[in-house]
């Protein structure tokens, strides 16, 4: 028979591993010891290694940041040193493997904070909780928003979620207006309120359908920038916000704010203001600014307003891929991608097997990869069109818009509109120049950069309770020449040379004799 005193403590030691199973110490960035830049890439830690708290090559300093991580691995530690004075049973054998587990899972974030640190583009943000995790302290909080994709939103009565089930898909799926959303709430308040056993739940109806958005968590996590209309160089506008000051702001260095603006601000909320009134960017570092204007003057009932004169919207890719993998039937999907046997006729990309021939590092593909890791393979598309549908006569007007397809996906779902990444929509009136377009593409290749190496922790995913770690390529770009062109930094089609395959000029485009196209 077992102790019932040890059954006792494998209930306690059970529930508190329960509960920091959920838990992911979300940092900015943790502080080593050892340079990470100087000692070389991340060795994976064996478990004899990992029962040492804080020891070794990738120990931790007793920075603030680091005290939330050395709690919850000094504990877990401490876990194993009084199992290991325990008499040998299933049950202590169980609470040591999740142990053990725990601490396997805590130790892939330093791995990722160490390869991030050893890479240009740093860590911030490298990780993303996507799980209910609930942080052991407050200063332990990313800078991302938590996005509990697994916990049930759904009111407990049946009529209330028909009515908000129905609203949602008439709003979102079939596009109704604002006001006939708002309409059809209150026809439901109205229904609600005429039968005497249901009236309690017309308080529990909105009538603002955008907070059914926010309730069920369906917008997607952008951020803005204020887009130079001349150059297209993008400033980012979440710096200029309303913050608590101690000393007001001069206003002499920002003339695009009103005297109304500057008015109403107290001298304790000031906005703090890091976007010039017009365009500072230099093409080249000899060349004179941009000068064009960013912001423009509204009037609206007799008050003036300083308003960006074009905004470019980018939605966060850790986020978007966060919410996909979020989905159970999506994320086995993705990992059986390129595990499936190639067909002998080419159907799809994968069928090819190119894809799989692409290094993570030498001597190591980058396609399957491990079993606790996901592995994504995007391809690029960029295309303009005219938002007004050619209603406008004689008026040209270009948008340009930037996607990225899941090539994990099947055909018949890789294209579907909730499938697909929206990167951002370049305003117009006119498409970008060659090098314009560069300010946009940058964003995008930066967190690219970051999937690849060291890639983005996820806290948690459909398939992996316990969090893991997501890498991911970009490898065709899916456009018409013009835009594959311009997006993949080659010359035009009218160009002396304006081939990609072959050195062929173009005085001799209707040379049709391949034997003598030079290489």
């Amino acid at each position: 028979m077992s102790d019932p005193t040890s059954t006792g403590i494998f209930s306690v030691i059970d529930s508190e591993l329960s509960a920091r199973s959920t838990w992911i110490p979300n940092v900015n960035s943790l502080v080593f010891i050892n340079v990470p830049s100087d000692s070389g890439p991340y060795n994976i830690q064996d478990p004899k290694q990992i029962r040492r708290p804080n020891a070794g090559l990738y120990a931790l300093t007793s920075a603030p940041v680091n005290q939330v991580y050395l709690e919850h691995e000094h504990r877990l530690c401490d876990i194993l040193d009084m199992l290991e004075s325990m008499e040998a049973t299933e049950a202590k054998e169980n609470i040591e493997d999740r142990v053990l587990q725990e601490l396997i899972r805590i130790n892939r974030l330093k791995e990722v904070e160490w390869s991030g640190q050893r890479g240009k583009q740093g860590v911030k943000g490298a990780t993303v909780n996507t799980g209910n995790s609930q942080s052991l302290q407050s200063a332990a909080m990313s800078d991302y928003a938590t996005e509990n994709y697994f916990v049930a939103k759904h009111p407990k009565n049946p009529t209330l979620l028909a009515i908000y089930v129905t609203t949602l898909v008439m709003y979102v799926l079939y596009r109704l207006p604002h006001r006939g959303t708002a309409i059809l709430l209150a026809g439901m308040r109205c229904i609600l309120n005429s039968e005497t056993s249901l009236r309690s739940l017309a308080s529990e109806v909105p009538t603002d359908p955008r907070k059914l958005l926010i309730l069920y968590d369906l917008n997607p996590v952008t951020r803005s920038y204020i887009c130079c209309p001349s150059c297209y160089f993008l400033y980012d506008y979440s710096l200029s916000k309303t913050k608590k000051r101690k000393a007001p702001v001069s206003f002499d260095d920002h003339p695009h704010l009103t005297g109304k603006t500057k008015s109403q601000m107290s001298e304790d909320t000031q906005l703090v203001v890091s976007i010039p009134a017009h365009c500072t960017h230099r093409r080249v570092r000899t060349s004179p600014p941009c000068g064009e204007p960013l912001f423009e003057t509204l009037i609206v009932n007799a008050n003036a307003y300083s308003v960006p004169l074009c905004k470019y919207e980018v939605q966060d890719l850790k986020q978007w891929v966060g919410r996909l993998l979020s989905r159970p039937a999506v994320e086995e999907l993705v990992f059986k991608a390129f595990r499936r046997p190639r067909k002998e006729y080419m159907e799809d990309i994968w069928d090819a097997g190119h894809l799989c021939k692409i290094l993570l590092k030498k001597g190591e593909r980058f396609l399957p990869g491990p079993a606790n890791e996901t592995r994504l393979a995007f391809s690029f598309s960029v295309d303009s069109f005219n938002p007004f549908h050619m209603k406008e006569a004689k008026q040209t007007v270009s948008s340009t818009a930037i996607w990225l397809v899941l090539l994990n996906l099947p055909p018949h779902l890789r294209y579907r509109p909730e499938n697909t990444f929206l990167a951002g929509i370049i305003p117009g009136p006119r498409k970008p120049s060659l090098s314009d377009i560069n300010h946009s593409l940058k964003l995008l290749v930066d967190v690219l950069l970051e999937f690849f190496e060291p890639g983005v922790l996820y806290s948690r995913t459909a398939r992996h309770k316990q969090g893991c770690r997501v890498r991911a390529i970009l490898v065709p770009v899916v456009s018409d020449m013009l835009a594959a062109r311009q997006a993949g930094g080659f010359a035009s089609p009218m160009a002396t040379y304006f081939c990609t395959r072959c050195n062929l000029k173009v005085q001799d485009i209707e040379n049709l004799d391949k034997h003598s196209w030079p290489q």
